[in-house]
């Protein structure tokens, strides 16, 4: 090969690699927003773009969703994605059930101790129930 051609080689692949670094740099930097939002923001323009509901002179202010309801859903995909992460890597499950437990603001570092060794044998179906229990229980944050 030609030292000409050979240096244009060189030259056009350090040019990919510095833009490769600054797009993997420009996506390090890009704000993500939670599942739920974006399912929010996805339906609401589904309805702003729908010739139904502009026929029926429906806009995403004049729905109204009840504010229980939103909350059932939220804690449902909450528990769901735990649930999953647990059955897809079983080894992990009680780093799993601790970042859940670590979500509760009024249990004590000891009650949660307690809490996990009880959440620690319990099956799929008996852990979404007790997880459901919990979230009753105790006040939750940063479900969003």
């Amino acid at each position: 090969m030609e030292e000409g051609n050979l240096s244009k080689i060189l030259s056009k692949l350090k040019g990919i690699e510095r833009n490769n670094s600054d797009f993997e740099n420009y996506l390090s930097q890009l704000k993500i927003q939670s599942r739920n939002k974006m399912l929010r923001e996805i339906s609401f323009n589904i309805i702003r773009n729908s010739k139904l509901f502009q026929e029926l002179q429906v806009d995403s202010n004049g729905l109204c969703v009840a504010k229980e309801e939103l909350e059932n859903i939220v804690i449902f995909n909450f528990i769901e994605e735990i649930n999953l992460k647990i059955q897809n890597n079983p080894n992990k499950k009680i780093i799993f059930l601790k970042d859940f437990l670590d979500r509760f603001e009024d249990i004590s570092p000891n009650d949660k101790n307690v809490i996990l060794q009880s959440l620690e044998d319990k099956g799929i179906e008996e852990l979404n129930q007790e997880m459901k229990n919990l979230i009753k229980i105790f006040k939750i944050k940063d479900l969003d």
